[in-house]
């Protein structure tokens, strides 16, 4: 019984661990990653259009 007791009390602290992560902590994760992304993206994006565009004119 005690085991089972022990057992139970694992699985809600798990269940407890997986709701944070899954909720705001994620939700943090995936808006860092998303604008790290971005940034990125436009970093590389806006010198690169100036480039191209200065050898069409």
């Amino acid at each position: 019984m005690n085991r089972g007791l022990l057992e139970l009390q694992h699985s809600k602290q798990t269940k407890k661990t997986l709701d944070l992560i899954d909720g705001p902590l994620f939700d943090l994760w995936l808006k860092k990653i998303t604008n790290g992304l971005f940034t990125t993206c436009m970093v590389i994006a806006i010198p690169l259009f100036f480039y191209l565009f200065s050898w069409i004119f």
